[in-house]
């Protein structure tokens, strides 16, 4: 009978102990931007109005600076757009989870 008991308690005490229990710690903070991705864009080149430049010169130097520009356009906006949206998604799961916690 004291085994039996015995056997009963352990069930009792099993079933209570596979009760899932949540404990929210404190989530890591979104990563800040690294430093190669705040770097400024190239210098975009100028004419230099003391020099006689012929319209191909002018030409060369305003195709590579549209490229300059767009290039490096192209990847800043792309770039910080991917960013904001990941670090909304990760904030709004953060506040989803905390809020399920405290239920």
């Amino acid at each position: 009978m004291k085994i039996l008991s015995l056997i009963f308690v352990v069930f009792l005490t099993g079933c209570s102990l596979l009760q899932p229990r949540v404990v929210m710690v404190d989530p890591p903070q979104w990563p800040e931007a690294g430093q190669t991705l705040k770097e400024p864009c190239k210098q975009l080149k100028e004419l230099d109005p003391a020099k006689q430049l012929n319209i191909t010169d002018i030409l060369l130097i305003v195709v590579e600076n549209y490229g300059n520009y767009h290039e490096c356009s192209f990847k800043k906006d792309g770039w910080n757009k991917w960013y904001d949206q990941n670090k909304q998604m990760y904030e709004q799961a953060i506040e989803e989870a905390k809020g399920k916690t405290k239920k």
